[in-house]
């Protein structure tokens, strides 16, 4: 239960917002100002046992790990209970700050099935722990930490819960820049999820639920939300995408799909199928939804092509800091490498499967 929740809260979240509609590709720019109480995720960012040792971070169940490179010097860094639980693991630029996505259960005991969430952040050198951004109690959720270029903000996915009276609506996600230890997000693209920024520092990508087909769309902006073009196209889709990361030269995306042009069982079994339905993976006999691959595709769109031999469960990916290596964790448990060149892959830990995955050279 505890890893499906781990893995699941983004999905879910988005599987609420999309059944409840979307939009188009909107530059939507505003401040928005926490107005509640601080929810129970924000009521603190615990620390690490000690100074972060090793470049790679994971999840496993709703903790994170590190380790080296190679594998060695597995550490837990975090240690929650069946009420909080830790994703989205994100290095900063200069690998000093691992900020990364704290849940905990909804206060509210008649929607405590949505979660409240904060990102968080942890020292290398000291493993102190500080919150980076929080949420609104019980109306916000943020989840899906990158780092801008420069290290001094982050872009995240802020999940806004609508309610009518006591019946909730559905939550609107968007793609929304935080200053660091400010409680105000400035909102860059309604119905986005999923940011990532180029190592430039001139543009960032994202998802974008298409709202004529219902299908997954990888997009592109400049820094302020304005700009938006497509980089996969909606005549060659996807039924899911998810946790997009631009390379270490700025040249190409890594993403999460399932379906698309190349894969024809798996967007048989998409037909006849809602997007509620294809998100939970109704139909199809997988834990976290549907059965996924690793893709790569050019910052152009040109050159997609999928990475991975066999379907996976629900896997994320981070680069290697020369951009020659992809690391992965997925439901099959584990922490994986694939090499580009060679296209082999080997396991290098036996720890790992959901919460995301990222990877600093430091």
């Amino acid at each position: 239960m505890r890893s499906w929740r781990l893995a699941g809260v983004g999905l879910i979240l988005l599987c609420l917002s999309a059944c409840g509609g979307v939009g188009a590709p909107t530059a939507a720019s505003g401040s928005l100002q926490a107005t509640s109480a601080p929810a129970q995720a924000n009521q603190s960012c615990p620390a690490a046992p000690g100074p972060i040792i090793g470049q790679l971070v994971f999840g496993e169940d709703n903790n994170l790990y590190a380790m080296a490179e190679g594998g060695s010097n597995l550490t837990q860094l975090t240690n929650f209970d069946a009420t909080r639980w830790a994703a989205d693991p994100a290095w900063s630029p200069d690998g000093q700050t691992l900020a990364y996505t704290l849940n905990a259960q909804g206060s509210d005991p008649d929607f405590s099935w949505l979660p409240e969430s904060s990102i968080c952040g942890m020292d290398r050198e000291t493993g102190a722990g500080k919150l980076l951004a929080r949420s609104e109690s019980g109306r916000t959720a943020l989840a899906e930490p990158a780092w801008t270029a420069d290290g001094k903000a982050l872009l995240v996915t802020r999940f806004e819960h609508e309610f009518d009276d006591k019946q909730y609506i559905r939550s609107a996600p968007s793609v929304t820049r935080y200053e660091l230890g400010d409680d105000t997000g400035t909102r860059l693209v309604a119905e986005g999820t999923a940011p990532t920024a180029r190592p430039d520092g001139q543009a960032f990508a994202y998802v974008l639920i298409d709202p004529e087909i219902q299908d997954f769309v990888l997009m592109a902006a400049s820094t302020d939300g304005q700009n938006n073009r497509q980089i996969t196209a909606p005549d060659r889709p996807f039924g899911s995408m998810f946790g997009p990361r631009w390379s270490p030269d700025g040249r190409q995306l890594v993403f999460t799909a399932s379906g698309g042009p190349s894969n024809d069982a798996s967007n048989d079994d998409n037909l006849g199928r809602t997007l509620f339905e294809r998100l939970l993976g109704v139909k199809v006999a997988r834990a976290h939804g549907p059965p996924s691959n690793l893709w790569i595709v050019n910052g152009d769109g040109q050159g997609l092509r999928q990475i991975n031999a066999n379907v996976l469960d629900d896997p994320r990916a981070a680069w290697s800091p020369d951009g020659k290596q992809i690391a992965y964790v997925a439901g099959l448990g584990g922490v994986y490498l694939i090499d580009l060149a060679s296209g082999q892959e080997q396991r290098i830990s036996e720890q790992g499967n959901f919460g995301g995955i990222t990877w600093t050279s430091r």
